[in-house]
């Protein structure tokens, strides 16, 4: 029998998280295990929890994994690497404080639970994490597959806008909204409160982009255009050009013009081409044995 998976959500904000939920939730499913989210560590299922942890998390995690002999799984979302110049956080150095303003606490917080982590995932093959066997020796993450979307529908394609963007405005983001702005009907709105409200935007534009927190940031968000697909919009990514799997087998194709003048044509497009790459080989198996032996060795005692 399969253990339940429990996405433990105590340490962040789970309005910052639904993209990753909603990940979570269908890859588990999806690959027949019973899935839960709460905001408690239970010691009758395998704890996943999100990178984000401060001095009373550590403490948290310390005393159940003490009491209960368990261990969590970590869900990486930063780009963290070891550079020559030091460790780099999305890119830039820690004392970088354009966007992500605590870094320091949250690579110390991060690499002060490994004594209580079984192992460190990603959802999709983002964040890379390259460097993370020098950063910690003996581990390398595991990048999960991405999940099937359910049939999905595009949106009406009479809508009040063109372009649709949710998210932090960071100041690279509001010059690159202010030029389409100029040419393109444009909607926007800082993070929302519920998926409810964020497909309701969504329902009102014809697409949506995906912009950079930066200038010089150099990965796409696959979250973004996996929301758009599920709430029936292609996703235009405005960064830089990438050279992930995802980004080649599901956005390489789409432009913004031709996709605001036949938004029905480039959702069906990048929907196909988002179902194809999901059984590809380049999407990769599910790590089933990693989860089997995690199991085994806590509750075979």
């Amino acid at each position: 029998m399969k253990p339940k998976i429990n996405l433990c959500t105590f340490n962040v904000t789970r309005v910052g998280i639904f993209d990753q939920i909603w990940f979570a939730k269908e890859l588990f499913f999806q690959n027949g295990y019973e899935f839960l989210c709460t905001n408690a560590l239970r010691p009758d299922c395998l704890n996943l929890l999100i990178e984000n942890f401060v001095d009373e998390d550590i403490e948290t995690l310390s005393s159940f994994a003490r009491r209960f002999k368990k261990k969590i799984g970590v869900i990486m979302t930063e780009h963290i690497e070891l550079e020559a110049e030091g460790f780099t956080f999305g890119g830039a150095q820690l004392t970088d404080m354009e966007y992500i303003r605590n870094k320091k606490e949250r690579l110390f917080g991060l690499l002060s639970i490994t004594d209580y982590a079984f192992g460190y995932f990603t959802f999709g093959d983002l964040p890379k994490l390259h460097t993370w066997n020098r950063i910690l020796p003996g581990h390398r993450p595991y990048h999960l597959p991405y999940p099937s979307i359910h049939k999905t529908t595009a949106q009406p394609t009479r809508p009040d806008y063109d372009i649709v963007f949710t998210g932090v405005l960071t100041p690279h983001r509001k010059s690159v909204l202010r030029e389409l702005a100029k040419k393109y009907r444009v909607r926007q709105s800082e993070l929302t409160k519920t998926e409810e409200e964020r497909a309701a935007h969504y329902a009102k534009a014809k697409i949506a982009v995906t912009v950079p927190q930066t200038k010089d940031w150099r990965w796409i968000s696959p979250m973004r255009v996996l929301f758009g697909l599920r709430a029936g919009l292609a996703t235009i990514d405005l960064g830089q050009d990438h050279t992930t799997t995802f980004a080649r087998s599901v956005l390489s194709e789409l432009e913004i013009e031709r996709a605001v003048t036949h938004p029905g044509a480039a959702f069906e497009q990048q929907l196909q081409s988002y179902a194809r790459f999901v059984q590809s080989p380049e999407n990769g198996p599910f790590p089933s044995g990693i989860f089997d032996l995690w199991a085994e060795l806590e509750f075979s005692r």
